[in-house]
């Protein structure tokens, strides 16, 4: 009975050996695991360039007014990404610099669309019959278009026009036909499209298009800008009936109207604009008529 219990208790011992020696062959292969795949990590990621630190310090130079300070850090960056190249290329459109801006443009290894408008935006910016032309070359010859890039030519069209009669009516009738070869318009476009004829002294076609285009059930909240001001435009040249007309377009609130928007409602704007048209007009009875019916008043009003 000894000797059992002693064998028993022997081959108890030897197991919890093994047990034990297993446990510390295993921890230790893994330890070494874990060291070996510590040591290929940080090997890795001291080969690898930092990219995050150069885009930061490219931002930073570029918002202290220290562009030249930029492009040197720029070019001493090995490794670019699109976030090194748009900043760099929309500090130099910022400041206006676009023959700079243009040639990182044409060398940039991949464009996209924010990029290809920016660009646009930034020739469109700098006014002039020149830089409208380089904007559209650069329209032209985009692989790929969206809302942006056509919102972009049409307000550079129309609100280009300012330097001549004959140039102004060229510009405008070429946003018009921006805007009707469109795939999808949308509420920006028109406002876009009518703010430019605005400043152009184009009332009568603003009014044709955001009559013609504005009565949609759809985004019309974001058409209130145009339709106030071209309330004031009117107002500003004498037409008051027009102006008036237009703004009884405007429901006073979302139960009035077919629109059924409960966004698309005359706002504080939309009230002194009439307000005014009237005042400007000599016409205190009917301003002091659009004054009571307000619903809500502003110190301004």
């Amino acid at each position: 009975m000894q000797r059992l219990n002693a064998t028993v208790l022997a081959t108890k011992r030897r197991a919890q050996a093994r047990s034990y020696l297993s446990r510390y062959l295993l921890g230790s292969c893994i330890a070494r695991k874990v060291t070996s795949l510590s040591r290929n990590f940080a090997s890795e990621t001291k080969s690898k360039p930092d990219v995050y630190s150069p885009n930061k310090k490219i931002s930073h130079l570029i918002r202290t007014n220290r562009l030249s300070e930029a492009r040197v850090m720029f070019d001493k960056t090995v490794q670019r990404n699109t976030v090194t190249w748009n900043a760099m290329i929309d500090g130099y459109v910022k400041f206006r610099e676009m023959a700079k801006a243009r040639q990182l443009f044409d060398i940039m290894p991949r464009r996209d669309v924010v990029l290809w408008n920016l660009l646009i935006s930034g020739y469109i910016s700098c006014r002039g019959s020149g830089f409208l032309g380089e904007a559209r070359l650069l329209f032209d010859k985009m692989p790929k278009r969206d809302s942006v890039s056509w919102n972009t030519m049409i307000s550079g069209y129309a609100k280009n026009g300012m330097t001549e009669a004959a140039l102004r009516n060229g510009d405008v009738a070429r946003a018009m036909e921006f805007f009707e070869k469109m795939p999808e318009r949308d509420s920006a476009s028109l406002s876009a499209l009518v703010a430019g004829l605005i400043k152009n002294g184009e009332l009568d076609e603003a009014g044709k298009i955001l009559v013609k285009f504005g009565n949609r059930r759809d985004g019309r909240e974001d058409l209130l800008h145009a339709y106030n001001t071209l309330i004031a435009g009117y107002g500003q040249r004498g037409r008051v009936d027009e102006a008036r007309r237009l703004f009884d377009r405007i429901p006073v609130c979302s139960e009035q109207g077919e629109e059924g928007n409960e966004n698309f409602r005359r706002n504080f704007v939309s009230w002194n604009s009439m307000i005014m048209c009237y005042v400007k007009a000599g016409d205190i009875v009917s301003a002091r008529e659009i004054f009571d019916q307000m619903v809500e008043r502003d110190s301004f009003s």
